[in-house]
């Protein structure tokens, strides 16, 4: 009957008010999605997915729209009451996980993995192992930066 009354109100139930914040979050995933599409040119990327092909006044335009449905979104929540979550992931332990993705792909490219894959020559297996063992040990690198709190650069070390 509760739920009745609610709906007459206009409000929406405890379990309608998280799938509505649950939908905007993802729809705000997807125009952080979109920014990462605009942005990914004009990076540093070595395997770049997209061609540049937006103009400035239509990127211009997307950012502008972006910002405007994301306040409808926010705006949407308030009026019906719905809080919107406050970030809980600290931007270090998220870095953290992802350079631990990286370094456990590395390991897949060592030689005793990439033999599982067929014949391969032991001076490939060589350069794969280097270049495993390279990167595994660049990342250990950032990761104590950010354990430690520190900055340095990659030539400080000598590694680059």
């Amino acid at each position: 009957m509760g739920d009745d009354k609610t709906s007459e109100r206009g409000e929406l139930n405890e379990p309608q008010a998280r799938w509505l914040r649950v939908t905007f979050e993802q729809v705000d995933r997807l125009l952080s999605e979109i920014e990462i599409i605009l942005a990914e040119p004009a990076t540093r990327a070595a395997f770049s997915r997209y061609i540049a092909d937006v103009t400035p006044a239509q990127r211009r335009t997307i950012e502008e729209y972006s910002a405007l449905i994301r306040e409808r979104l926010v705006t949407s929540l308030a009026r019906l009451g719905i809080p919107v979550e406050e970030p809980s992931i600290p931007a270090s332990r998220a870095i953290q996980v992802a350079l631990i993705s990286i370094d456990d792909t590395a390991e897949e490219l060592k030689p005793r993995r990439m033999r599982r894959w067929g014949a391969i020559s032991e001076a490939a297996l060589t350069d794969l192992g280097d270049g495993a063992s390279d990167l595994q040990a660049l990342v250990r690198d950032l990761r104590c930066v950010l354990a430690d709190g520190v900055t340095a650069s990659p030539e400080d070390d000598g590694a680059a």
